[in-house]
């Protein structure tokens, strides 16, 4: 069984709202009306992508991918609409919507009109949908593993003096972060692939090895530009022979991981995964995360979007105070969209856009969300997880505090 029943539905004891916005001064509120937003299709060729050099120019016009078009894609800063009503959250998942049927084999099987149009949807949006990106059976399977090391996971936590599906009556404080496992928030465990289940699941690098994804991250995290032969320091670091000629350096992949929601768990709050690295300047995004479907059963969680706002114009219209009129909530809420995944879909999205995890308020599912996660080579997160090991053997957690909470030592 995929998804696993347990006790009667729990209260969260955290009350969190999709509308607060996390911050470092704990308040933010919402921006102007969504009629600050604009359908620029001058920037963007037929298939949504923003191709600044020769090559890519050529490659979108190849008669390869006449059979692909995507529609002209929303800019939301390069000039002003007068009506909001042609943005909806309709018309924003459909553009940022692309069907992968077909391209299992890999990205050479795979339409380049496609892959642009993903990239392009990523860039103005923030977040791509991707319909049919794995195989749901392999899917299931890898995700089952993942839940059969939550229960290994919650057996050795109560043999600590702590019950993460009872907060409130543990012995510790139940947000934890571990070298395989860390916990931000109530009912949400964050699970790496290195349990005892995963570690012997064939397709545990199934998320890994889809070649179309990384190809899509790859073309929005270091994209090509009209000069980039100019970078000519590449002769030295990571161009090789090729010098400036090579190609980007690919991202950095993370090893798959599970997010999953127990019942109970609330509303995010709405946040970002990392920071911006400048602030005068909206470069290409490094750190992106991968999700993927494995749990289609309504009511349980999914993860929302308020579009666009990786740019830093859009997020700070949208979270500054506006005085109690209203007008920064309602563009908020116009910019929320809420993909509808089915088994085998992904999405992919720029850690910088805001988001929020909806509550799973099924009364004995648990929901995992696969996802991986890419970067820049120059980047690290060092906030989310510890240093101890639930897994290992001699560790403080699976040796030492098993024996000292249960009479004997953890397996």
């Amino acid at each position: 069984m995929l998804t696993q029943k347990i006790g009667a539905k729990r209260e969260s004891s955290i009350s969190l709202s999709p509308y607060r916005i996390t911050s470092s001064s704990q308040h933010s509120t919402l921006s102007s009306r969504v009629g600050n937003l604009v359908m620029d299709a001058a920037m963007f060729d037929i298939f949504g992508y923003n191709a600044t050099t020769p090559v890519e120019q050529a490659s979108l016009s190849s008669p390869r991918v006449s059979s692909f078009k995507a529609a002209p894609l929303v800019d939301y800063t390069a000039r002003r609409y007068k009506s909001a009503s042609c943005l909806t959250e309709e018309t924003i998942l459909r553009q940022a919507t692309i069907d992968l049927c077909g391209c299992s084999e890999g990205a050479e099987a795979c339409s380049p009109a496609k892959i642009a149009a993903a990239s392009g949807a990523l860039k103005v949006h923030g977040f791509v949908v991707l319909k049919n990106a794995f195989d749901k059976d392999k899917l299931r399977r890898l995700a089952s593993c993942f839940l059969l090391d939550l229960d290994v996971v919650l057996e050795k936590l109560k043999c600590a003096g702590i019950d993460i599906e009872n907060p409130d009556a543990s012995e510790k404080q139940p947000n934890l972060h571990y070298r395989e496992m860390s916990m931000r928030e109530d009912y949400r465990v964050d699970l790496k692939g290195a349990g005892p289940n995963v570690t012997k699941n064939p397709d545990r690098h199934l998320m890994r090895e889809n070649s179309v994804i990384s190809e899509i991250v790859g073309k929005t995290m270091n994209p090509r530009g009209p000069h980039s032969l100019g970078n000519f320091g590449r002769w030295n670091f990571a161009g090789g022979s090729l010098g400036p000629a090579a190609p980007p350096s690919p991202p950095v992949m993370s090893e798959g991981g599970a997010v999953i929601s127990l019942p109970g768990a609330g509303d995010q709050a709405t946040h970002a995964d990392c920071e911006h690295l400048f602030d005068h300047v909206d470069l290409p995004g490094h750190y992106y995360n991968l999700f993927a479907c494995a749990v289609s059963e309504e009511g349980v969680g999914q993860t929302c979007f308020i579009a666009g706002t990786h740019k830093l114009e859009t997020c700070q219209r949208v979270t500054r105070e506006d005085g109690g009129s209203g007008e920064v909530r309602a563009e908020f809420e116009e910019l929320l969209c809420r993909p509808r995944l089915e088994i085998g879909d992904a999405l992919i999205f720029d850690a910088r856009v805001l988001h929020f995890g909806a509550g799973n308020a099924s009364e004995a599912t648990r929901r995992p969300l696969l996802y991986l996660n890419y970067w820049r080579h120059f980047y690290e997160d060092r906030k989310n997880w510890g240093g101890e090991s639930l897994f290992q053997k001699g560790d403080e957690i699976s040796r030492k505090e098993t024996v000292n909470a249960c009479g004997r030592e953890g397996s």
